[in-house]
Formats: C-alpha cells, sequence, structure tokens
C-alpha cells in the first residue's frame, strides 16, 4: 500500500511539473474543437488576421526587435509547416504588418502586403519578389514625405483592398494605388484621415473606406477622388470597422458608432461603452453590431440601442459569425461560442497557453488564428 502511495504521488508530482512548465498541452483534450495543427514558433507575433487560399496560410510576422527579422511568411495549409519568408525592415520596432491580400493573375497568383515603409507584390508560389515600393528610397522620402525615424511613423499598417488591377494602400503620409502586376503609382491622395491606425481598410461599390485616429473617409477606388473626408471622434478610432446596412460601424476608445456610408455624418454613438477602451474589430449580422473589450457587447445597427452583452474578457479581435452562432476568440487563446440573440455562452474551449492577435480566418469549415504561431482548429 506505502509503494502504491508514493508511486501514485510521483505521479502526481511529475504531471504538476510538466503543467507548470507548460507541457501540459501533452495531454490536453478538446470537447468542441479538433486542433488540426499548429506551427512551431514564428520568431515574432502575428498581428493581424492571416491570409488563407486553397493550399498555403499567410501572416506578416513583426519581428522582435533585434532578435529575429519581420516579413511575410507561408505556411503549408495541410501541413501547417512552413514554405517560405520574404523579410521586410520595420522603422519602427513596434510595427505592427496588416494582413496580406492576394491577387489571382491566372498563373500563380500574387500576394500583396506591407510593413514599415514598405509594399510589395510576391509570386503566390514561391514567395519571389515582383516589386517592391522602399518609401526609404531617396526619391519617394523626397517626393511623399516618409521618414526613417523609429517612433515617428508606422506607414503600412493598414489591410490594403483590392479594385480591378490596382492595389489600394494607406502609407500614412497619404493613399497609394498601385497597378498590381507592375507596382507603378497609378494614384496618391496626400493627408487623408491622417494619424495612426491599426486596422483594415474596406471596399464596396467602387468606394473605399478608411480610418484614422479621429478622422474617417470615403475614396473612389478608380481616381482617388475623395468623396467626403471628416473628423468622426468616437473617443478614438482604433478598432476595424464593418459594413452593414449603409453604415461604417466603428469601435472607438470607449464609444461605438454608426456612419453613414454615402455623407459621412455620424448616425449614432454610444460613449462609455467601455473603460479599457475598444481595439477589436466588430462583425454586422443580422441587424445587430457585435464588438467586444472587457465585455462582448450586441448593439441594434439601425439605432445603437444596447441589446445584451456577455461576460467575455479579454478581447482584441473581431466576433465571426459561423453556421449561426457567434464565436470570439480571447486573448487568452480561449475560444467562445455564443447566441447571437441572447448572447448566452453556449461553450468555451482552451486552444493552447498562448496569446492570439488578429481575427479568425474561416475558410472550408476550418478556423485560423496567430500570435506567436498560427493555429488551425
Amino acid at each position: 500500500m506505502v509503494k502504491k502511495t508514493v508511486l501514485f504521488t510521483c505521479i502526481l508530482s511529475i504531471l504538476f511539473t510538466l503543467s507548470s512548465c507548460g507541457v501540459d498541452r501533452i495531454f490536453k483534450f478538446y470537447t468542441h474543437i479538433q486542433l488540426l495543427w499548429k506551427t512551431e514558433d514564428t520568431g515574432g507575433m502575428i498581428t493581424n488576421n492571416v491570409l488563407v487560399t486553397e493550399d498555403t496560410v499567410y501572416a506578416g510576422i513583426a519581428g522582435w526587435e533585434g532578435w529575429t527579422e519581420s516579413g511575410l511568411l507561408a505556411i503549408d495549409r495541410k501541413t501547417g509547416k512552413f514554405k517560405w519568408k520574404v523579410p521586410v525592415e520595420l522603422t519602427d520596432p513596434y510595427s505592427r504588418l496588416p494582413t496580406p491580400v492576394y491577387y489571382d493573375d491566372g498563373k500563380d497568383g500574387i500576394v500583396l502586403f506591407g510593413g514599415g515603409c514598405h509594399f510589395l507584390a510576391v509570386n503566390a508560389k514561391t514567395g519571389e519578389i515582383i516589386w517592391h515600393f522602399n518609401g526609404l528610397s531617396e526619391e519617394n522620402k523626397k517626393k511623399y514625405g516618409f521618414k526613417d525615424e523609429p517612433w515617428d511613423w508606422r506607414y503600412f499598417e493598414m489591410t490594403p483592398v483590392i479594385y480591378k488591377d490596382m492595389v489600394i494602400a494607406d502609407g500614412m503620409v497619404g493613399v497609394f494605388a498601385f497597378d498590381i502586376k507592375t507596382g507603378k503609382i497609378i494614384w496618391w491622395i496626400e493627408g487623408v484621415s491622417g494619424g495612426t491606425h491599426r486596422g483594415d481598410m474596406l471596399i464596396r461599390d467602387g468606394v473605399v473606406y478608411k480610418l484614422g485616429s479621429w478622422w474617417a473617409s470615403a475614396i473612389k477606388a478608380e481616381t482617388g477622388e475623395i468623396i467626403w473626408d471628416g473628423y468622426i471622434g468616437f473617443g478614438g478610432l482604433e478598432s476595424s470597422p464593418c459594413m452593414g446596412d449603409g453604415k461604417l460601424y466603428i469601435g472607438g476608445g470607449g464609444a461605438v458608432g454608426a456612419v453613414d456610408m454615402k455623407t459621412g455624418d455620424v448616425v449614432w454613438e454610444v460613449k462609455s461603452v467601455s473603460r479599457d477602451g475598444i481595439g477589436a474589430g466588430c462583425l454586422y449580422y443580422k441587424g445587430k453590431v457585435y464588438i467586444g473589450s472587457e465585455k462582448l457587447w450586441a448593439f441594434d445597427a439601425k439605432t445603437g440601442k444596447l441589446i445584451w452583452e456577455a461576460p467575455v474578457g479579454g478581447i482584441e479581435a473581431a466576433p465571426v459569425e459561423y453556421e449561426g452562432k457567434i464565436y470570439v476568440l480571447d486573448n487568452g487563446c480561449t475560444l467562445w461560442c455564443l447566441d447571437p440573440d441572447t448572447g448566452k455562452i453556449e461553450w468555451s474551449e482552451n486552444i493552447e497557453r498562448a496569446v492570439p492577435f488578429g481575427d479568425i480566418t474561416i475558410k472550408d469549415d476550418i478556423f485560423y488564428a496567430g500570435g506567436g504561431r498560427v493555429w488551425a482548429f
């Protein structure tokens, strides 16, 4: 009996030691999800959602200052193994890389992405650089006002959009429309919705929508003509907007609001929603706007009336809808599933002891999320 007790105590001690070292993942069992794969450590941080194509996952990696390099990482979609990486130099050590975008050229495909003062187009299959806009060349610094001073500007941090054969990107000093195949600048407009913003640009019906620190603007994608540009407020704009019912929905420093997409007028604003500030993007789904921070909230998209709030905290990513349910990933890497009408938590499950960034990307019934690595589940 003593021997059995000693053996049992030793087993418990070993398991406790493994758990405290983070090796408890070996013994992890999932009830609601199936972890298909996770990559090895990327050597940096994925600060936006990943791009998923038929056979590859693309992620922008912000490297740790002085230790690892930043760049675009290509990952095999079936296995989670790294394929290749295209490095990019970040002027600001705390800069972020936006989500890359994909263009079908009828061949290998083209992936377009920015980082620091650079914007690149690469072969989607091989990672070979097709063209590279370098804002730090002497010509571009003089012509467009780019600087190579850390802590000053962050430049290409917003996810670009594609319109016909152009990719439109916010370079902070202005908005650029590049020819996708050649990199030629089709148009450039200076000083629109100035200020830093870490989020997505959006496009609908040939109109590009972008945010600045306190401002928002609408631009004709074909010509670069400004439709409207003005102060929005909302406590400072830090999250990616979403669209629905003719409105842009935006989270700010502590507020949530709606802006008319045609005029730029504020339709409604709910102040003092969050004490921590809202950095997460939002989701429009069936007449409701879902957004989170220290809680997850649902608002009536027409009036801004609060419908429900759920005790799901630590949210830095936009909620997503899948098969009629709302899913959100918190900064402890726990996935939550909620009823969209009532906010009732149906289940939650921790994927791994890690800190994810960016939104969930869904393709072919598989969820993809990134942080220090990429998970597929």
